[in-house]
């Protein structure tokens, strides 16, 4: 979950950049709310410190974020790689 926070926050930040490119400001301040918001939510989960094993899941999400990086630029075919389909 702490993962999919970041993603939300980052997916946030960068529309909140491109507005701003576009001089699309009403829309750049607007995109910039959330995350903020999701800036309040990422820290009232890891503050204050849950209690053991609760308290792990920070490291897990760091760890499985940087395993996907390392992937990614050991292994730069495998992220471009078309997923299936199973339809």
């Amino acid at each position: 979950m702490l993962a999919l926070i970041g993603v939300y926050i980052s997916v946030g930040a960068a529309e909140t950049v491109e507005a701003w490119r576009e001089q699309r400001f009403a829309w750049s301040a607007l995109c910039a709310l959330g995350p903020v918001l999701l800036l309040w939510v990422l820290y009232r989960n890891v503050y204050p410190v849950p209690a053991f094993p609760n308290n792990l899941w920070p490291y897990v999400a760091l760890v499985w974020v940087a395993a996907s990086w390392g992937l990614m630029k050991l292994r730069p075919a495998v992220a471009r790689a078309p997923l299936p389909d199973y339809s």
